[in-house]
């Protein structure tokens, strides 16, 4: 299944705000059409800098993965 253009970009915002939270402590799974966004923080180092491990799978048949790694997030800027 293709997302178009909206869709798209709310998967996107929904992967935004899942690294957020998870940057933040807390962790995150959440799911949009066929999709299912995780979120969780690793570590925080001693500037503020945040590890975190992302993954989005597509749940259709296998649950394929379609996006998996780390993500470093400055936990003072709020972008």
């Amino acid at each position: 299944m293709y997302l178009d253009a909206s869709e798209e970009k709310m998967l996107r915002a929904i992967v935004h705000s899942a690294v957020v939270s998870a940057a933040a402590g807390g962790s995150f799974v959440g799911e949009f059409r066929q999709y299912r966004v995780c979120a969780t923080c690793i570590q925080v180092n001693e500037s503020g800098l945040a590890k975190v491990a992302l993954s989005v799978l597509d749940d259709v048949g296998n649950m394929a993965q379609i996006c998996r790694g780390l993500v470093l997030v400055d936990r003072q800027d709020p972008t």
